[in-house]
């Protein structure tokens, strides 16, 4: 057997007797105020209450001043003029990404294509042409003339 023992902590007090004050040590320096032993929190719990319940939290929502609001809806409005300012322009259709509908014709005929990036997007896009009722037919050389 190895020379260590260990310690036994006090007994607790009979019922009834108030318990000592926590004494701080070095190591915790700060007993907290709103602790309870186990004997406290039965006693607490006997009358309903829990360790949570004696503490007041602030009622939810938000806490928004007037000049926030007005901050909010100027960015909304600059937000909203950035993204219509010029709608219309151009007056035609514009695809950048002409291959996606040539890859698509390619699904919808079943032709044989090799590509080296992933196919979930064009899947996507030859899915929609699919439900709309794209045949595979147009050719995608010269969209948006």
């Amino acid at each position: 057997m190895s020379g260590h023992v260990r310690a036994r902590r006090p007994a607790s007090p009979p019922p009834g007797v108030a318990h000592a004050a926590p004494v701080a040590s070095q190591r915790f320096p700060h007993p907290r105020d709103d602790h309870l032993d186990a004997d406290a929190r039965r006693a607490a719990a006997s009358k309903g209450l829990s360790p949570g319940k004696n503490k007041q939290y602030p009622s939810g929502g938000l806490s928004v001043t007037e000049s926030e609001v007005k901050l909010l809806f100027v960015l909304v409005l600059v937000a909203a003029g950035v993204r219509l300012f010029r709608l219309s322009k151009p007056n035609s259709v514009v695809f950048d990404e002409v291959h996606f509908g040539k890859f698509a014709s390619k699904y919808i005929k079943t032709q044989y294509f090799v590509d080296v990036h992933p196919p979930l997007a064009k899947l996507l896009i030859t899915l929609a042409a699919f439900v709309f009722g794209y045949d595979g037919q147009f050719d995608f050389k010269e969209i948006g003339k």
